[in-house]
């Protein structure tokens, strides 16, 4: 309910990020998001420069309370999904460990920002981490870890006050890949960390 995610790439041109749609049934939900954040397992499995990945923040329109039906389709290739597609979702429309309020604008896509200042260390880590952002004064964000299925670990709300370091403890959570985001206004930043030990 927080986050959609997934990869998809193009065989005819591997090391291009595509971009991905949201449909609920034939209903396009929303569009154009690019499956461009690089993931290891990806790219072991030859899929070209493993650049493929995408999360997205679920839209709003989708966490009515309700069951919804909904993929993930290529651009431009509709009647194609990827696997896993379609899934049921049914979502309130609050948000785990957030307040209610939106951080974000109604309705507003998010960019997934192709490169990052957020930095993490160390990485891999045994659990404990630190996470360096920068945001503009007043500026509100969330920034959170998620899964590679989406599922959210950490969520916290921050206001904006030039260079920023949070220290994050995910010691007690099963070794693996997990997504650090930052969610401003209006786009994504994201960030691998590695938990082993």
């Amino acid at each position: 309910c927080n986050n959609l995610g997934g990869w998809a790439y193009d065989r005819s041109n591997p090391n291009a990020a595509v971009l991905v749609d949201i449909y609920e049934g034939s209903t396009l939900i929303k569009g154009g998001f690019a499956a461009g954040i690089f993931r290891q397992d990806v790219l072991n499995a030859g899929k070209g420069n493993g650049s493929h990945a995408f999360i997205i923040a679920t839209p709003a329109e989708l966490k009515n309370g309700q069951n919804r039906n909904i993929s993930i389709r290529v651009t431009g290739c509709a009647s194609v999904q990827l696997s896993n597609s379609p899934m049921t979702i049914r979502c309130g429309n609050g948000r785990m460990g957030i307040p209610e309020e939106e951080v974000s604008r109604p309705n507003a896509e998010l960019e997934i920002l192709p490169q990052q200042s957020m930095t993490a260390w160390p990485n891999p880590t045994m659990g404990d981490f630190e996470v360096s952002f920068y945001l503009e004064d007043k500026q509100e964000a969330v920034l959170s870890v998620v899964d590679m299925l989406g599922v959210s670990w950490h969520a916290q709300k921050i206001t904006g006050a030039g260079q920023h370091k949070e220290k994050i403890n995910l010691s007690d959570k099963v070794e693996g890949i997990y997504i650090i985001q930052l969610k401003k206004a209006n786009n994504l930043e994201t960030k691998k960390i590695v938990i082993s030990r």
